[in-house]
């Protein structure tokens, strides 16, 4: 689904003038990173059009929002898709790695709080078909993640060039 949808934005975006064929030969040059820093900003923009009306309650401008940041999400999605990254493996493995900060033990979840030791934080309880599910979560209602959580590691889904334009920047 996500290589259908990242097919369709980048179809749009290329109608709109934004070429993505040169992505992969270009991958990690600076004019890449001026396109996705471009795309990032018109992404955070569309995120505070969110906030904005959550704050303004104006149900309308939500979705709108919302439709708008999913877009420009996967036209970033369609930009990385194009440059050789495999994002459905990312997200994935990040689903994978999310559903980690869910026990179905309620004894495990209060014994990662007490290992994370912020007042701020609580044990969060839901129950579907009669299983209860316990996550960690602060005022936000964020899921936190607990000490020790292992990182997911995405490092060979990204480009080999991108990670030796990483090692030459450090």
């Amino acid at each position: 689904m996500l290589d259908k949808l990242a097919e369709e934005v980048k179809n749009w975006n290329e109608k709109a003038g934004n070429n993505y064929e040169d992505m992969l030969e270009n991958v990690h040059t600076d004019s890449w990173w001026n396109q996705v820093l471009a795309q990032a900003k018109v992404n955070a923009e569309e995120a505070n059009e969110i906030l904005s009306a959550a704050q303004e309650k104006d149900a309308v401008e939500l979705l709108d929002g919302l439709i708008d940041n999913f877009y420009t999400a996967c036209g970033l999605l369609a930009m990385l898709s194009a440059s050789g990254y495999s994002v459905g493996q990312g997200v994935e493995r990040v689903l994978d790695n999310n559903n980690k900060k869910i026990f179905e033990s309620y004894h495990m979840a209060a014994s990662k709080l007490e290992d994370i030791d912020n007042p701020d934080f609580y044990i969060d309880e839901a129950y579907i078909n009669g299983v209860g599910y316990y996550t960690i979560k602060d005022q936000n209602m964020k899921i936190r993640k607990y000490k020790d959580f292992p990182k997911v590691d995405l490092s060979d889904l990204v480009p080999v060039s991108g990670l030796k334009q990483k090692e030459l920047d450090v």
